[in-house]
């Protein structure tokens, strides 16, 4: 059973003798199909096609259709009659940068950049206050005043038993000595005062 278990059936001579000596009877139709099927045989390997492969059908592919560029579309009611700009990625780098394309390109891009400006500048922190950011950009007359600030900040700190900063900072310092603020709302304007040190510490 188990050599004839590796016998091809189809294209191994003698296949319906080993068939019929198989402990499992075959049906009439089987029987009859074995038959046949073994003819068959015979009659290609007299013709010598027995060897033969059937041909592979055709494989025809449609040839692939170029469709012209579409321009694009506004679907909205309100700019649908303004034509969409002409702007495409014309080439891409590696650093992620692209080739914008079109007769828009230009306009596009300026915008682009206009819009990058903008973002840049709302992002940036508002400190237009004028105060050094160090002792050494002091004027003569300017450190001589910070030193007289300075010195009165250290003694209000020790007064309240707090950290000299907690009065004020060198920097806020600083501020007052460049803009010589004359009253609390033109303290106010210099970097580091808020209204709770002006209003502790500011008069």
């Amino acid at each position: 059973w188990n050599a004839l278990a590796t016998i091809p059936l189809v294209h191994t001579a003698g296949t319906l003798q080993a068939i019929l000596y198989m402990s499992t009877p075959l049906s009439a139709y089987e029987i009859e199909r074995l038959k046949n099927i073994e003819r068959n045989q015979a009659v290609l390997a007299q013709l010598g096609l027995e060897a033969l492969a059937p041909p592979k059908p055709t494989v025809v592919r449609k040839p692939k259709v170029q469709r012209p560029p579409t321009e694009p579309s506004r679907k909205s009611g309100r700019i649908a009659a303004l034509p969409a700009p002409s702007v495409f990625i014309d080439a891409e780098h590696s650093n992620g940068k692209v080739v914008l394309g079109g007769v828009d390109a230009k306009a596009a891009k300026a915008a682009a950049e206009k819009t990058e400006e903008e973002a840049a500048s709302a992002a940036a922190p508002l400190d237009e206050d004028p105060a050094p950011a160090s002792e050494a950009e002091l004027f003569p007359n300017e450190a001589l005043v910070y030193g007289l600030l300075r010195d009165e900040k250290n003694r209000i700190a020790r007064e309240n038993d707090c950290a000299a900063y907690h009065v004020a900072q060198n920097r806020a310092l600083m501020a007052m000595v460049r803009c010589v603020p004359r009253s609390v709302e033109a303290l106010l304007s210099c970097w580091g005062w808020g209204e709770a040190k002006a209003r502790s510490h500011g008069a």
